[in-house]
């Protein structure tokens, strides 16, 4: 990390005390000595949290056995991640215990806010993680986060940063539950656009039961639902192969051998924009994928759980206007370019 600044540079060694949490026996799921009254955070719990910048949340806890195998940190701290997920961060404000997975940081003295550092972390996560040796699991240890480059700027200079960060955090938090409502809505917009009415069943008032472990994001019933239908309205009501065609691959485009053309993987598909991500497409010469389209095609997950989640997108900005991906998604192309984007 290549950083010039006027303020004082100091090792994170030097700022901090750090400790690493603790859960000595193996293996570390025996039963017995879970379900007590102390937290124990996990990996997960510090990289949502960090997401979120939220507090962190468990859903395991330690019992007295459990407490004599690890060790209780009940200070106000900084846990940070050092494995799988490098450098996840979020600040602990109760009593809890985590492996030693997880590391706490603790500032030496009151020149440095924990609010400043936890900000921080997260401008240099890349570079932590671009320390960590190359292995079937990344990790770093505390030597190699001793020396990790703090920048110090004065007390105000901190205060200014959490406030602008946090100002942020928050207007963008309340955006965010704003296109959730507006995204949970979709359904009931599209039925009156639609001038439709839906019916599940003979009696909508039927009750249906779900196993719990078949649930995946949504709780309200109606993706559950597998037999219900539309009717009452007055557009017209087609069959979709009537209007496009459904998975031509080949056998409606053909590609040169030496064609330039984008490959678009599954992580491309941005299901919460209807778009292609351009910075997971990749411009390849030739085509070896099964699944081939061009633009404009719809292309449609066919797999759990993107499938559930509605992942879908029409595919544009496309490398000479074709695209290639693996058979995880169906290919749906309009007949007509009146109905163009809108199967």
């Amino acid at each position: 990390m290549v950083t010039q600044t006027t303020f004082q540079v100091v090792k994170l060694a030097s700022l901090c005390f750090m400790q690493r949490g603790k859960f000595s026996f193996r293996p570390r799921n025996d039963p017995r000595f879970y379900g007590g009254e102390y937290p124990f955070i996990q990996t997960g719990d510090i990289v949502k949290a960090n997401e979120s910048f939220d507090q962190i949340s468990y859903s395991q806890t330690l019992n007295d056995l459990g407490l004599s195998v690890s060790k209780l940190f009940d200070f106000k701290t900084i846990l940070i991640t050092i494995a799988a997920n490098i450098g996840d961060t979020a600040i602990l404000d109760y009593p809890a215990c985590f492996p030693d997975s997880i590391v706490a940081l603790t500032p030496k003295s009151s020149n440095l806010e924990i609010e400043y550092l936890n900000i921080y972390f997260k401008y240099i996560k890349k570079y932590l993680s671009e320390i960590a040796p190359q292995s079937a699991q990344k990790n770093i240890n505390l030597q190699q986060l001793a020396p990790t480059p703090i920048i110090v700027p004065p007390k105000e200079i901190q205060f200014r940063i959490i406030s602008i960060f946090q100002k942020a955090y928050s207007l963008g938090k309340e955006k965010r539950l704003q296109a959730s409502s507006l995204i949970n809505s979709i359904e009931v917009t599209v039925q009156k656009k639609l001038d439709i009415e839906k019916t599940i069943g003979s009696d909508r008032k039927k009750v249906f039961r779900i196993c719990s472990k078949s649930l995946f994001d949504r709780l309200d019933p109606s993706p559950y639902q597998s037999n219900f239908f539309f009717h009452s309205s007055h557009w017209r009501n087609v069959k979709l192969s009537s209007i496009a065609w459904i998975d031509p691959r080949t056998d409606l485009l053909q590609f040169e051998e030496d064609a330039e053309i984008s490959f678009v993987p599954m992580e491309a598909i941005d299901e919460s924009r209807g778009e292609v991500t351009k910075k997971y497409m990749k411009s390849v010469g030739g085509s070896k994928g099964y699944t081939k389209f061009k633009e404009n095609d719809l292309l449609w997950a066919k797999i759990t759980p993107c499938m559930q989640n509605g992942k879908s997108a029409i595919a544009r900005g496309l490398v000479n206007g074709h695209g290639f991906g693996s058979t995880e998604f169906f290919v749906i192309r309009p007949r007509t370019p009146d109905i163009l984007g809108s199967v």
